[in-house]
């Protein structure tokens, strides 16, 4: 009987005692702070478990097979021999550490204003785009048109040898030198052979007395665009003909020798126009690249430079889209 009554009285209790626990968790859960603590360990274990899986990009470094392979192709090249382990180990270090310096110095803007990193950058843009930009091949009509275009170009200009008297504008009177240079041509043309001494027979010159192998160009370089540079590729070859002015004074002139322009043939030059018509085609496409480029931008000047050129008077080049 007593026992019974103790079983009883046991059981009662732990009835009780699971009414007022089950009682107290409702009560804990519907708690704002246990709400908050438990959504708190929800986020925080999500995040744990995103941030395994999750790199950023800017912070990523992957080391590729073509890069290992340029490593190893130059290291050979300098060394005649394949790179031990510990070689390509040192080789992989220097990649990171290099590529890690490099986006930091660029996080901390140390690329920008910068000429040479800009220069740099800006011919690895003219590569890429240079193998992008494909031109098709010119056709034989486009080719001939251009070497007819072009003839200039493709001639080989005439070449004189000659040697000069001087007369000295500085020192005579411009009807003196003249009548003087008259006379000696008149004496010089009377011989069969040059003289030794034919320069002689003018004043000093602070250049050569001869030249050999000179274009038209050349002649003008050296003598300035005058009536000597114009008039001497059309002089008759073996005697003296004069006298012609300079830049620097007057000249009597016996031409030695005289080699005529020659346009070379098409075939010879064809696949230099080929090249040369890629080029221009490549140059053109890029041209409509960069213009349809330019209209993602907006293209102003500051205050000051504004003020600046205004002051000398200088119109700035206006940028439309």
């Amino acid at each position: 009987m007593l026992n019974i009554s103790h079983n009883l009285l046991e059981q009662n209790l732990k009835a009780k005692t699971k009414n007022i626990f089950t009682i107290t968790t409702v009560k804990i859960v519907k708690e704002p702070l246990f709400q908050f603590i438990v959504i708190g360990a929800i986020v925080f274990a999500f995040y744990s478990f995103i941030k395994g899986s999750y790199v950023d990009e800017n912070y990523a470094i992957q080391i590729t097979k073509s890069e290992v392979e340029a490593m190893i192709d130059k290291w050979m090249a300098q060394m005649k021999r394949p790179p031990a382990r510990e070689e390509i180990d040192i080789f992989l270090e220097d990649y990171v550490q290099r590529e890690i310096l490099f986006r930091e110095a660029k996080a901390m803007g140390l690329d920008k204003n910068d000429m040479v990193v800009k220069n740099r950058m800006l011919q690895k843009i003219d590569f890429l785009t240079n193998d992008l930009l494909v031109a098709a091949n010119p056709t034989d009509a486009e080719a001939l048109k251009y070497f007819n275009d072009s003839l200039e170009k493709y001639t080989i200009p005439g070449k004189i040898d000659f040697i000069h008297i001087f007369f000295n504008l500085d020192k005579r009177t411009f009807d003196d030198a003249k009548q003087s240079a008259l006379k000696v041509k008149k004496s010089l043309n009377n011989f069969s052979m040059v003289p030794n001494n034919y320069f002689e027979n003018g004043d000093l010159f602070i250049l050569p007395y001869e030249f050999f192998n000179l274009s038209k160009d050349d002649v003008s370089n050296k003598f300035g665009q005058s009536e000597l540079s114009e008039e001497i590729f059309s002089l008759e070859e073996k005697k003296w003909s004069g006298p012609f002015v300079s830049s620097y004074g007057m000249h009597l002139v016996y031409i030695s020798n005289k080699k005529s322009s020659t346009t070379l043939q098409f075939e010879d030059v064809k696949s230099d126009i080929e090249d040369e018509l890629i080029k221009i085609k490549r140059r053109e496409a890029k041209k409509r690249l960069i213009s349809e480029l330019k209209k993602k931008y907006v293209i102003t000047y500051t205050d000051d430079l504004k003020a600046f050129a205004d002051s000398l008077n200088l119109p700035l080049k206006e940028f439309t889209n």
